[in-house]
């Protein structure tokens, strides 16, 4: 069996998505409140990394908290990989 073949399709609608992460996303807005809380400026961009950053339901309660604060991506999953790694260098030398 090839497994970089197979398909795995699980419909979803945003409703259900949004449902189904409501807990954590009260969390997200509760830290991304408290950061700007804490700091006292508006940022002038969101960088936003990880698999999870191209949740629409994610990038939307950001931009409900930073209406008019540009939303950033860069590579998905290869941004969080090397920010490991470079934590691990600093960490193992």
């Amino acid at each position: 069996m090839n497994l970089l073949n197979e398909v795995l399709e699980v419909p979803v609608l945003l409703e259900q998505m949004e449902q189904a992460i409501t807990e954590p996303m009260r969390q997200v807005n509760g830290l991304i409140k408290d950061i700007l809380a804490q700091s006292e400026v508006k940022p002038d961009v969101v960088y936003i990394t990880g698999g999870s950053s191209r949740s629409p339901v994610i990038r939307k309660a950001v931009k409900n908290l930073l209406p008019d604060t540009p939303i950033v991506s860069g590579n998905y999953m290869g941004s969080v990989t090397e920010g490991l790694a470079r934590w691990a260098d600093l960490c193992f030398r």
